[in-house]
């Protein structure tokens, strides 16, 4: 693994935890503005929603780093432009 890619999963790695820490605290807040009838319930449900996704999301990516998959089809198209005919007939 590439230092560049260690450095990326480290951050994913870190996102995932930040948003599961967040995500573990928006259940409380959820369960208790159900029990205490605080009236929050259905923003705190949208955001506990937003987070598990968040969550996910960088868990996934974090998963992805480093893999044959993490390649992009962007970079294998300039990569395949760049060593065009064309590009070596103008040069």
């Amino acid at each position: 693994m590439k230092k560049n890619d260690k450095k990326r999963k480290l951050k994913y790695a870190i996102s995932t935890v930040f948003f599961l820490i967040v995500t573990i605290l928006d259940v409380f807040d959820l369960y208790n503005d159900i029990f205490n009838g605080r009236g929050h319930t259905i923003k705190d449900l949208i955001w506990l929603v937003i987070l598990i996704l968040a969550t996910c999301g960088n868990y996934y990516l974090m998963k992805d780093v480093g893999t044959i998959d993490d390649d992009d089809e962007r970079d294998a198209y300039v990569e395949m432009k760049t060593n065009s005919m064309m590009f070596n007939i103008l040069n």
